[in-house]
């Protein structure tokens, strides 16, 4: 089984409505790269929204 994966894979798991928890010793280790990802994949598609995104390091 593979432990890594890429990045646009693993953002297409994420639906309209998701709830996506995201976790970090404050910004430290808060998985940047993967929001801006995030925020890049919905400019270009409008894909995904509606999302409620739990996060315990972001200010």
């Amino acid at each position: 089984m593979r432990k890594v994966v890429d990045v646009d894979d693993a953002l297409g798991f994420i639906r309209d409505g998701s709830v996506i928890a995201v976790s970090g010793f404050n910004m430290a280790t808060t998985p940047e790269y993967l929001l801006l990802k995030l925020y890049e994949m919905y400019r270009n598609t409008g894909h995904p929204r509606d999302l409620f995104i739990v996060a315990d390091s972001l200010p």
